[in-house]
């Protein structure tokens, strides 16, 4: 055998083994028992080559990915943070589109001011320009709306509104929880501990401002409590911020706890290595721990609406650490790090009959939208593929077949990971991002095929 062949035969082996692994991440388990489909039936899917199993509930919502970290959409860390006027600030931030983790600090985001009506504006990122962030402004309306992103590329990570005529936003506050120990008639909140052996609220060793810090000393597993007379709104926060500085190295965990009057657990967060921007072994350095508001969802939900109460604990006994400079920002609501439901989108009992079959278009060419989800096409000839019924922000799956030219209505380009191959069956994965008549967009990509 030539060297020639040897290297042709190899890279033939190759691509057959990764064509396996591209299967096997999309690839799902047949349904069973499909007339006792619910909310609770679990499917196993496989997720870059790992078994998983998720119930139909969890699919519609996505929590189970989001707290899995298997890759859904979203911000991971840090926060957008207002500064002054209509101006927003990346603080520590790190969101993830499609798969990859983007970074940015310290970068500017400018709306321009109100003009006669109030808009909306969106924050987004761009997985096409590198994952830079820039903002698209909506139109002034009475009851303004977002402006719609090109669906696959680019993701919100806020909306801001922007009143009529404003200079700067309206409700958005930045609220100092501890700093100088002031409690709530100086301005912060009451600080509050139940082992004041070993959680010292007033320490003058060491600060990151003024003059005094909150210390863990040797502490076990104890904590310090922040409480304020008003409740807030837990969907309303931003992020809450604050400083620590390390002492002793032995793998630091924090947690941050809200809690309602009632003594609810409202939502609590692990503040572990490589989380929120915390080195958990960096000694002797102040660092800046930014949560963003909706980490402290508990999957996908608040626990309770409102909460007066912020807990810092300490989950590593032993350790010794300093914590100051407590903020919290409210009213620039982040996009959640799991997807949120379109108005337009189908729900559990919705979905359920569409699980059931793969609807065979047989000798016609069109796509109903309302009928179900996933269709099938043989091409006999050359085709024009067809929609009826519109569906905005719907995703459909359409698995053609057949060595035949085709086209498909409304679609511009087909992008995705292979190009058709008429002796397989190919999955082409639709979005209908605008059903408006006269205006309709798809935007379509290669799923898999088989």
């Amino acid at each position: 055998m030539s060297l020639l062949t040897a290297l042709t035969k190899k890279v033939a082996d190759l691509t057959t083994a990764y064509n396996s692994l591209i299967g096997k991440i999309y690839k799902t388990d047949a349904f069973t028992h499909q007339e006792d489909l619910n909310a609770s039936s679990k499917i196993r899917v496989f997720i870059n080559g790992i078994s998983q199993y998720v119930t139909i509930e969890q699919i519609v919502y996505s929590s189970v990915l989001s707290l899995s970290n298997v890759g859904v959409n979203g911000i991971v860390s840090g926060s957008i943070e207002y500064v002054e006027g209509l101006n927003y600030r990346t603080l520590n931030l790190v969101y993830r589109l499609n798969n990859t983790l983007y970074y940015s600090n310290g970068f500017d985001l400018i709306s321009n001011n109100g003009g006669a009506q109030p808009r909306k504006d969106v924050y987004y990122g761009d997985s096409d320009l590198d994952g830079l962030l820039f903002i698209k402004e909506g139109d002034e309306a009475v009851i303004p709306s977002e402006p719609i992103l090109e669906w696959g590329h680019q993701l919100k990570l806020t909306h801001v509104d922007i009143p009529a005529g404003a200079t700067a936003p309206e409700n958005v506050l930045e609220i100092t929880l501890y700093d100088e120990n002031l409690q709530e008639v100086g301005g912060e909140w009451d600080s509050y501990t139940d082992t004041p052996a070993e959680v010292d609220l007033v320490n003058e060793e060491d600060f990151n401002t003024g003059v005094l810090s909150v210390k863990f000393i040797n502490a076990g597993i104890v904590g310090f409590s922040l409480i304020n007379s008003v409740s807030k709104n837990g969907s309303n926060i931003s992020f809450i911020k604050f400083r620590t500085k390390l002492i002793s190295n032995i793998d630091h965990i924090l947690r941050v706890s809200l809690f309602s009057e009632a003594g609810l657990l409202v939502g609590d967060v692990d503040v572990k290595n490589n989380t929120f921007n915390f080195n958990a072994t960096l000694l002797n350095e102040w660092q800046t721990i930014v949560i963003p508001g909706t980490a402290f969802r508990q999957d996908g939900i608040w626990g309770s609406e409102t909460y007066n109460k912020v807990n810092i604990s300490n989950k590593k006994s032993g350790t010794t650490c300093f914590i100051d400079s407590a903020i919290l920002q409210t009213g620039v609501n982040h996009q959640s790090n799991v997807f949120e439901i379109p108005e337009n989108s189908i729900g559990v009992r919705e979905l359920k009959p569409e699980l059931k079959a793969t609807i065979d278009l047989g000798v016609s060419n069109e796509v109903n939208w309302m009928a179900g989800v996933q269709f099938k096409k043989t091409l006999g000839a050359t085709t024009i593929i067809t929609h009826a019924n519109l569906v905005e922000n719907k995703t459909t799956f359409l698995q053609l077949t057949g060595e035949q030219a085709f086209s498909i209505q409304h679609v511009a380009e087909i992008g995705g990971i292979e190009d058709y191959d008429g002796a397989l069956i190919n999955v082409l994965q639709m979005h209908c991002t605008d059903a408006t008549p006269g205006a309709e967009k798809i935007t379509a990509n290669w799923f898999n095929k088989f």
